[in-house]
């Protein structure tokens, strides 16, 4: 039986983010082993999504997107990210605070 597994890719949006967030907890809160925990975890997460890509629920913006996104939520934050069927690949997009306007994170 063929495997169904996606493969996974961060833009550098997404990099971006996970390292600046990192950073803030690091060098603003002052706690470099969260910051350290926050990013493992962050990984974790979204290794974990290929193998069930679909079990997040949509992101529904105010307005039309390009792609579909999804959300997942990790350490206080919402990861969003693409799923595209044709390459069998999640693409993880942004990584973002839970309370930042994520409309603005994908424009």
């Amino acid at each position: 039986m063929e495997s169904r597994e996606y493969g996974l890719e961060f833009l550098p949006s997404a990099t971006r983010d996970m390292v600046e967030i990192a950073r803030y907890i690091a060098v603003e809160l002052k706690n470099p082993i969260a910051a350290n925990n926050t990013a493992g975890e962050l990984v974790e997460a979204a290794e974990n999504i290929p193998g069930f890509p679909y079990a997040n629920p949509a992101y529904i913006p105010i307005r039309p997107l390009k792609h579909e996104y999804r959300k997942l939520i990790a350490k206080n934050c919402i990861m969003l990210y693409r799923v595209d069927e044709a390459r069998k690949l999640v693409t993880v997009s942004r990584v973002v605070f839970a309370r930042r306007d994520y409309d603005r994170a994908l424009e």
